[in-house]
């Protein structure tokens, strides 16, 4: 399924570069939850 550089990724919670929208949804929320995108819906 996951290729072993990219589960590796996973595991350390840092999507690789360039994956963040194509890569494990596990990271993404991270990033998002402190990303703009939280911030705009609590100014809202």
């Amino acid at each position: 399924m996951l290729s072993p550089s990219l589960a590796h990724f996973v595991w350390l919670g840092h999507p690789p570069p360039g994956g963040n929208t194509s890569g494990p949804a596990k990271p993404v929320p991270r990033c998002f939850t402190n990303g703009p995108g939280f911030a705009g819906r609590d100014h809202e």
